[in-house]
């Protein structure tokens, strides 16, 4: 590991596993805000028939059937790659930041200024460690 030419110029103690290690912890909240987007998004679109929604779930519908399929019909370990997946940044984007304004317009509802504080201050860390965990060198 002391001759990886990657992790020559970062500080003793400081490695990229100590960053990536916290930014699990930090993402429990924030895949509860996208499940907390994707209903809110599956409720707004069955509510409105608005089609715009109806084309970001069905995308991700499609996306991820089209991935379990390959894997299942043809079954080699290097067939479903990360890469294949990166269509649904966007709609998995969208969906988060709709659970997280869900989560801040509840609080907002209800006054509770403490916790929005805290719900902006975890959006920040959390960009930062997944920042820091990809950018240490």
């Amino acid at each position: 590991m002391a001759a990886d030419p990657v992790l020559k110029n970062v500080r003793p103690g400081t490695t990229i596993i100590n960053y990536m290690s916290t930014v699990y912890f930090l993402a429990v909240p924030a895949s509860l805000a996208f499940a907390a987007g994707v209903w809110r998004m599956t409720w707004d679109m069955i509510k409105n028939l608005n089609r715009s929604w109806f084309l970001l779930l069905g995308s991700v519908f499609v996306v991820g059937f089209a991935m379990i399929y390959m894997a299942l019909k043809i079954p080699y370990y290097s067939l479903v790659k990360a890469f294949n997946g990166l269509a649904l940044v966007v709609p998995f984007s969208i969906m988060c930041a709709w659970g997280i304004d869900a989560v801040d317009g509840w609080l907002r509802e209800k006054g509770f200024i403490f916790w929005r504080s805290l719900l902006y201050g975890w959006f920040g860390t959390f960009i930062l460690a997944i920042l820091s965990s990809f950018l240490v060198r």
